[in-house]
């Protein structure tokens, strides 16, 4: 399931139990596309910030929560800065 993005533009943080296919849990009830599986972006040359502390890097799907954003300057993610609890 890892570097999975669904249409939402998240990456699939979770699997749904019944079908085993990747999920966005974040947006799953609120639009159908946290159950689409999207193509994978070129993200060559886009960065990401982190929704927490607005620390930026290199995009990548393999970012913890990240979200492509293609309509706007960065994608987002969060970086681990308040912990994982």
């Amino acid at each position: 399931m890892t570097n999975v993005l669904m249409k939402c533009g998240c990456r699939a943080n979770a699997v749904d139990p019944d079908t085993q296919r990747p999920v966005c849990v974040i947006h799953l009830g609120l639009c159908a596309e946290a159950v689409m599986v999207a193509e994978a972006p070129n993200l060559e040359g886009r960065i990401a910030k982190c929704s927490d502390c607005s620390t930026i890097d290199k995009s990548s799907l393999s970012m913890p929560f990240f979200e492509h954003r293609p309509n706007q300057e960065m994608d987002q993610y969060y970086c681990g800065c308040r912990g994982w609890n």
